[in-house]
């Protein structure tokens, strides 16, 4: 949920030619966020690993359901996170 305000501000600080994906994350609810992903580079599907490595880590991927709501291999993508 702060990845862009938090961690890909820093790297932009870091290394100002740095380019991390423009994520934007709204909670709609306790059990649902919607994460709309933005990059030229087209890898949202990377975003989802990421999603799913974590909810791994943490035992969690049964509670969890991932939908790409437009075509993951889009600049512009919006994935949405239902919390079980």
């Amino acid at each position: 949920e702060y990845t862009e305000h938090v961690m890909h501000k820093a790297v932009r600080k870091e290394e100002s030619n740095a380019n991390p994906p423009i994520l934007n994350v709204c909670r709609v609810h306790d059990k649902l966020l919607v994460i709309d992903y933005y990059s030229q580079r087209k890898m949202a599907c990377l975003a989802v690993g990421i999603i799913k490595g974590i909810a791994a880590y943490y035992q969690e991927s049964d509670q969890l359901k991932i939908i790409c709501n437009t075509d993951p291999t889009d600049e512009r993508v919006q994935i949405r996170l239902e919390f079980e």
